[in-house]
Formats: structure tokens, C-alpha cells, sequence
């Protein structure tokens, strides 16, 4: 089960759970036992893949899957007849919709990466499929001394969603502090990733590698703060579709 550290007014410190699929590590935030998930976002991982591993020939339906390297690179293949390679800091997104079919194979030793599976609008649940990559040196990034900012999915960024959705990598030096903006009627998700070194305070909150902030409606902006080590954060926001989510295998209805 997922561990929920803490709760208070909207705001949820949570661990990432372990598990491991076809050879495949991954730190799950949601969906669990506790979360099954977070409007409107359908899963997150953090994932490692080994050269021995793969996914091979999934097919998916009803939402829009983000995947973001962190190190490594994979080989993307599809039904659409698409085959790139998806390198460190490369990220790409498909649109599920009424069915896409996919394979990702590693193609160094080792490979990590985020992967985060968005609803679909109910008037997208019938989109035809599609594939979007954007290469990192196409990603808008904001850089000073002190902070690296890599912008996934934003008004700038060239990778489109559906949904209304802000995804950013940040990287802040020692004993620096950042001020982190949720954008209005947006949820946050802000995660460590679990092989980082350092730790994080965001308000009174300490994060260390593996963790979560999960941020509802209505939160106020906040700072966060490294300590004597430098420390890598996903940034994580999205506005509600308020419709059901039902998950089903790789179908999400």
C-alpha cells in the first residue's frame, strides 16, 4: 500500500509504493488501495527499465499517456507506424482514445523515467489515436545560477494534452529557495524522484526521495527549500474534469 504520511488542509504528503512488472521497477504514486486517483490524472509512476525489459505490443484506451526520460533512452514503436527514440530529457505523448497500441523497448542498460497517464474529456473518450514526441532541446527551459526549470507541458511547451495541464522538472542548488505557483483552479502534484539525492522542505513539510506532495483546490502558492544538497522536483499541476475515472487494465472508461 501507498503510505500516507500526513494530511493537512488539502494538502497530502504520500510515499511512492514499490512494484515490479515484467521486469520492470516502478514507484507508484497512484492509482492503490488508498488513491485511486487524482482528477485529472489516472497514474503516476516513476519507472527503471533494464535492457532485459519491455513493454511489448500494449494496447490502451480512454486517456493520454506523458512519458518524460530522466536518464536512458527507449524505442518507441506503434500501430501509427511511428519508431523514435526517446532520449534523456526527450519526452513523448500519445493519445489513447478509442485505441492505440504501443511497444517500448530500453536501449541502453539502464533507463528512468516518469510516466503520467491523463483522463480524457469525455468528447476525446472516441478520439483516433495519436503521437507526439518533442526532443529536449525543443522543451522551453528557464536556467539561473541557482535553478534549472524544464517545462513538459505548458502554455509554451510544444507537447499538447487535452486537459489543462502543467508539468515541470526542476532542479534548485543547495540551501536555495524557490516559490512554486500553482496555476488557478489546478491540483499540484510535487515528487521527488526516488534515486535522487537531498532532500526538500516545502513549507514545514520535509520530502525526501520517493515522496509526494499531493495539493488540492484552493491551496495557496508555498516555497519550498533545499538544504546542503542540491535536489531534483517534478512539478505536477492539472484543472478537474470532474467525470467518474473507472479504470480497467490499460482502459480508462
Amino acid at each position: 500500500m501507498a503510505r500516507k504520511l500526513s494530511t493537512t488542509d488539502g494538502i497530502e504528503k504520500m510515499g511512492a509504493t514499490e512494484l515490479q512488472e515484467n521486469g520492470i521497477r516502478y514507484k507508484r504514486l497512484f492509482p492503490n488501495n488508498y488513491k485511486r486517483h487524482f482528477d485529472p490524472f489516472v497514474l503516476l509512476d516513476e519507472f527503471h527499465m533494464d535492457i532485459q525489459s519491455e513493454i511489448n505490443d500494449q494496447t490502451n484506451e480512454g486517456f493520454e499517456c506523458v512519458t518524460y526520460m530522466l536518464d536512458g533512452s527507449l524505442k518507441h514503436t506503434d500501430g501509427l507506424e511511428n519508431n523514435e527514440e526517446l532520449a534523456s530529457g526527450d519526452a513523448q505523448r500519445f493519445t489513447a482514445g478509442n485505441g492505440y497500441r504501443h511497444s517500448e523497448k530500453p536501449v541502453q542498460k539502464l533507463n528512468h523515467g516518469i510516466r503520467l497517464w491523463i483522463d480524457l474529456p469525455e468528447e476525446n473518450k472516441d478520439d483516433p489515436a495519436s503521437y507526439q514526441i518533442q526532443h529536449a532541446d525543443d522543451l522551453p527551459v528557464n536556467e539561473t545560477d541557482a535553478r534549472f526549470v524544464r517545462s513538459i507541458l505548458s502554455e509554451k511547451s510544444p507537447l499538447k494534452v487535452k486537459a489543462s495541464v502543467l508539468f515541470q522538472d526542476y532542479s534548485i542548488a543547495a540551501d536555495t529557495e524557490q516559490k512554486i505557483e500553482i496555476p488557478e483552479q489546478h491540483r499540484a502534484i510535487l515528487y521527488l524522484p526516488g534515486d535522487i539525492n537531498g532532500t526538500l522542505h516545502a513549507e514545514d513539510t520535509l520530502l525526501e526521495s520517493g515522496d509526494a506532495l499531493l495539493i488540492d483546490l484552493g491551496a495557496d502558492n508555498f516555497k519550498v527549500k533545499s538544504k546542503n544538497e542540491a535536489v531534483r522536483f517534478m512539478l505536477i499541476t492539472g484543472k478537474p474534469l470532474n467525470q467518474e475515472i473507472e479504470l480497467k487494465n490499460n482502459r480508462v472508461l
